[in-house]
């Protein structure tokens, strides 16, 4: 069997289309909704406003919120202040498939921050942990995350940490942490342009980051270059690879070690100055506190106004042993070995 359409169906079809478009823009017109999606946007984010000292806003919600939800020009402030500003908060699915993930199969949801810029004190972080429930708190919410992935994604972040004696920063960071259900961690990498800390008169430097974590906690980092200072003391390197195979994300607790290398790291001091080529060393840390340090060298070349040191590959070794420091070191000159014993660096007898 066939249909034919007539020029009547036809004409009847652009009348009615017509007639919803008039209705539809006289309603916009009388109640003002000269953008369709404000008013979800203002209801979204007032959601999102808990109405404490912490509030979140949104210049506007991008029309296409069926396909993925854009909300532009977002800040979020403290009291008076601002720290946290960015120029859009994308999540990379539409709100129908938000619904469905609270009742149908698992999903992945990935939030990215575009050009984000952090201002943040450490008075103000510690004001955030008091009262109020958490957002996991809900059932609903709780039931959700045990079921669906979560990713956050920052391009081009610039973010600055304050203390009472300490600063730490970060410029043009790429960060993408991607948790599987239950909040389990998937993976984390950063590429960071540099970074910088600063406590009282120490100060640190790096270049050009990398940093990687999967979900067995294996850690790789690489630095193309760094800089220490601290009072009259200063120190540079390149190539810095730093790995890690860590028990959980807290390494306060229990034993960590690193190993880690680096290139053309050159040490001045106004009494002394030294160079060496190529380092690679372990440290291990017990409950955050220095444990052990073996470093191997290839060479060292020492110099102060009263004497010049030359060696050639060498290892040393540091153990902390209660109260004391215990130092070994042994040199390598061909096929022959030429050890130093062990004995007390430091005592507080």
């Amino acid at each position: 069997m066939r249909y034919h359409t007539t020029f009547k169906d036809i004409a009847v079809s652009i009348l009615l289309v017509l007639a919803c478009t008039a209705i539809c823009l006289y309603g916009m017109l009388y109640f003002s909704v000269i953008n369709p999606a404000q008013p979800f946007a203002d209801f979204l984010v007032s959601q999102l406003d808990s109405g404490s000292a912490l509030s979140f806003r949104a210049k506007g919600l991008k029309r296409s919120f069926f396909k993925e939800v854009e909300l532009k020009d977002i800040s979020v402030s403290l009291g008076e202040q601002t720290p946290v500003v960015s120029d859009s908060l994308v999540m990379d699915r539409g709100l129908a498939e938000l619904l469905f993930s609270f009742f149908g199969k698992g999903q992945a949801f990935t939030f990215t921050l575009e050009q984000p810029t952090i201002d943040i004190s450490l008075a103000q972080l510690e004001s955030l942990g008091g009262g109020g429930a958490g957002p996991t708190d809900s059932l609903l919410v709780s039931r959700w995350l045990d079921r669906n992935s979560l990713g956050f994604k920052t391009h081009a972040l610039d973010a600055k940490l304050t203390g009472p004696s300490f600063s730490a920063s970060i410029q043009n960071s790429d960060l993408s942490l991607m948790l599987a259900p239950k909040l389990a961690l998937s993976s984390f990498t950063g590429r960071i342009e540099a970074a910088e800390a600063q406590v009282d008169s120490a100060m640190a430097h790096l270049d050009t980051i990398r940093i990687d974590i999967d979900s067995s906690l294996s850690l790789q980092a690489e630095a193309g270059k760094g800089a220490l200072s601290y009072a009259d003391a200063a120190a540079q390197f390149e190539q810095l690879a730093l790995a890690s195979q860590l028990d959980g994300l807290d390494i306060t607790q229990g034993r960590v070690g690193f190993d880690f290398s680096l290139e053309n790291l050159t040490f001045t001091h106004p009494l002394l100055a030294f160079t060496i080529p190529n380092i690679s060393s372990r440290l291990s840390l017990e409950d955050i506190r220095f444990s052990t340090l073996e470093a191997s060298f290839d060479e060292l070349h020492l110099n102060s106004s009263d004497f010049v040191l030359d060696t050639p590959t060498s290892t040393i070794s540091l153990k902390q042993d209660g109260q004391s420091l215990l130092l070994g070191f042994a040199t390598k000159e061909g096929d022959n070995d030429f050890p130093a014993e062990g004995g007390i660096l430091a005592s507080s007898d």
